[in-house]
């Protein structure tokens, strides 16, 4: 499937079952059980800081905060060095 806006490329994941967590982790992590999801789409490729910022210009979601002005490239990953904070 394609996003309409930007032409971005979206797979779809089935429903279906897996088993999470460890039986030998740390507790918080025990036991191992069975989780269902309900199907979704996935986008196939990371967005670029470029699609990002037109999200948050298009829906008003409040930018996060990125320490680090050397990763802002407008086709690098923007969550590489971001810190959400929320909206």
């Amino acid at each position: 499937m394609r996003n309409e806006k930007d032409g971005s490329l979206f797979v779809h994941i089935p429903a279906g079952e897996f088993s999470m967590d460890s039986e030998d982790g740390y507790p918080v992590e025990r036991p191992v059980h069975v989780v269902y999801v309900d199907s979704f789409y996935l986008a196939a490729h990371p967005i670029t800081n470029e699609q990002y910022s037109r999200f948050i210009h298009e829906t008003g979601y409040r930018a996060p905060y990125v320490d680090d002005r050397r990763v802002q490239q407008e086709n690098w990953d923007p969550e590489t060095g971001v810190y959400p904070s929320g909206r």
